[in-house]
């Protein structure tokens, strides 16, 4: 029997004493996919054996709209590289590609270090991945277009771009030449991808132009994130009033396990990221969400909206969850009338003093 206190998700974690790669189930049919996945997970199983289970900051940066048409322009200048193989016209598409990627980081200073913390996590991992998935070049570049094409489909880049940015940028350095040697270490000690392919390639570092961002439709995209953002917002205000407002349930996050879609983040501002659905295993039992949940920004507490009565046995019941308490575990009052706060056995008030 699957061990309760697990969640079942593509990772690497720890039972019994051993560090595992675990897949969830169907694989993905195609051949190149599935040795992409394992690939991909074994290289998050051998960076937690050696100490390195990767760091993540916000990226909420790119749910907005310039974060958001930055990003995808830049995706677009890479696939425009990646489908070529004459040096002067991929020199372009890079250099265009690092223009929108440092305007980014510019125009969002905390962004560098965010990015890069989830590109050196998540896309060096898909990178291996790709790279490992099919034995000849012109394969892999097809895999990694693939994998810029759906990151477009995805509803948030937040928690989700490395995985097309990180296999782009390492296929285009590995055809880098000889001062392009020796990236990956660089780049799994925290070296920037771009900025390792920026001197691969001896690039200088030119100004944005509007004429750039014209051979990438700069114009459209801008207009159609636009009418996403305004959308955004309205929603995100429905999730303020929810799970900021309340009635509300805290859950404190101890030792936490969760298994999510990393392409739905929705940020929430300064109160965290809500995720539309997720399974969260902790000390106090198990979540499971069909809804929304949200996670605070230091990862301290999770937040559903308050059930209309109390659990049943160990079993809790609210609009799109179902909690299962272990034992001991109750709901205390919290702050403001109506909020709840999941409390362990020996947080409980002391009895009065006779």
């Amino acid at each position: 029997m699957f061990p309760s206190e697990l969640t079942i998700a593509n990772t690497a974690l720890t039972w019994a004493g051993t560090t595992w790669v675990q897949l969830q189930g169907p694989l993905p049919d195609a051949p190149a996919r599935r040795r992409a996945l394992l690939a991909h997970e074994a290289f998050h199983r051998l960076r937690t054996t050696l100490g390195h289970p990767g760091r993540e900051k916000d990226n909420a940066h790119l749910d907005g709209i310039e974060g958001r048409t930055l990003l995808q322009l830049e995706w677009r200048a890479l696939a425009a590289a990646l489908r070529t193989t004459t040096p002067s016209v991929r020199t372009r598409a890079v250099e265009d590609a690092l223009v929108f990627r440092r305007e980014r980081r510019t125009r969002f200073p905390e962004a560098a270090v965010a990015e890069g913390l989830l590109e050196e996590h998540e896309g060096l991992a898909e990178y291996t991945g790709v790279a490992l998935a099919v034995a000849d070049a012109r394969g892999r570049r097809a895999l990694a277009l693939e994998n810029l094409d759906d990151a477009v489909k995805r509803s948030s880049f937040v928690r989700s771009f490395a995985y097309a940015s990180g296999p782009a940028y390492g296929l285009l350095l590995d055809e880098a030449g000889p001062r392009a040697q020796g990236w990956r270490a660089r780049a799994l000690a925290g070296a920037d991808l771009g900025t390792l392919l920026q001197d691969a390639l001896r690039l200088g570092t030119p100004e944005p132009s509007p004429e750039r961002e014209a051979r990438y439709g700069g114009a459209a995209l801008r207009e159609t994130e636009r009418e996403r953002a305004r959308l955004a917002q309205a929603r995100a205000e429905a999730l303020r009033k929810k799970l900021v407002e309340g009635p509300v349930l805290h859950l404190p996050l101890v030792r936490m396990r969760i298994q999510f879609n990393p392409g739905e983040l929705i940020p929430l501002a300064e109160h965290g990221t809500v995720y539309p659905g997720a399974r969260i295993v902790d000390a106090w039992g198990s979540l499971t969400a069909t809804s929304d949940v949200l996670l605070s920004s230091d990862w301290k507490t999770a937040t559903v909206n308050a059930p209309p009565s109390g659990p049943r046995d160990a079993r809790w019941e609210g609009e799109g969850w179902v909690l299962e308490l272990a034992p001991g575990w109750r709901a205390n009052k919290g702050l403001r009338p109506g909020d709840l706060v999941l409390q362990a056995p020996e947080a409980r008030a002391p009895a009065p003093q006779p």
